[in-house]
């Protein structure tokens, strides 16, 4: 069961995150951005961080998992160091952009507190993990890096949330707000236990 539930979230990650490049690389319009009123729209530099949080977070999301593959942290440790920074840097990208879009979230300022607090978190948590990994603080960058993803995966949960609510509340901006928040304070959770269960077992 363990195995089904990693393969479902593997494959939700690389999903999502593969669907958000291509649609910048082929120019796709975007659902989100075309439910923003035209001044918004037609906003240069919402344009610009919106596109590079969305294309950094696409290659967070599809290149992050492949960080927690043991084999990768033993057997390959060039790779994973390659691929941590890659992560690492498309993470704190994605989270300064996303920080300033989310002033323009739909669902007023309760949605754009939830954004803001997720990209703020995330940004402190995978700095946190380059500090301690170069600092030679291997358990600590472990953690770091669970609460990281756990957040990269925000985008994941939010697409199962928010339609969910939207079919349960009945109300578009109600489910969008509780949806900004729901989609990643249950993944911190999540990440506390797994941690929790690392720490119990050593």
């Amino acid at each position: 069961m363990k195995i089904v539930f990693k393969i479902i979230g593997i494959s939700l990650a690389i999903l999502v995150g593969f669907n958000a490049i291509i649609h910048i690389v082929l120019t796709i319009p975007f659902s989100l951005v075309l439910s923003k009123p035209d001044d918004i729209q037609n906003r240069s530099i919402w344009n610009i961080f919106f596109l590079l949080h969305v294309f950094f977070g696409g290659i967070a999301l599809t290149s992050g998992w492949y960080l927690f593959l043991k084999k990768l942290q033993t057997k390959w440790r060039k790779a994973h160091e390659m691929l941590g920074y890659i992560y690492a840097l498309s993470t704190l990208i994605s989270a300064i952009s996303g920080f300033y879009i989310a002033f323009y979230a739909n669902g007023g300022w309760v949605a754009s507190l939830g954004f803001i607090s997720l990209t703020t978190i995330w940004f402190y948590v995978t700095l946190n993990s380059i500090f301690h990994v170069r600092n030679g603080l291997l358990k600590k960058h472990q953690e770091m890096m669970i609460y990281s993803y756990a957040l990269c995966l925000s985008a994941v949960t939010f697409r199962l949330w928010n339609p969910a609510l939207n079919l349960l509340l009945n109300d578009e901006i109600l489910a969008y707000q509780v949806a900004a928040w729901e989609s990643w304070l249950p993944n911190i959770f999540v990440a506390f236990l797994i941690i929790r269960n690392k720490v119990d077992k050593t």
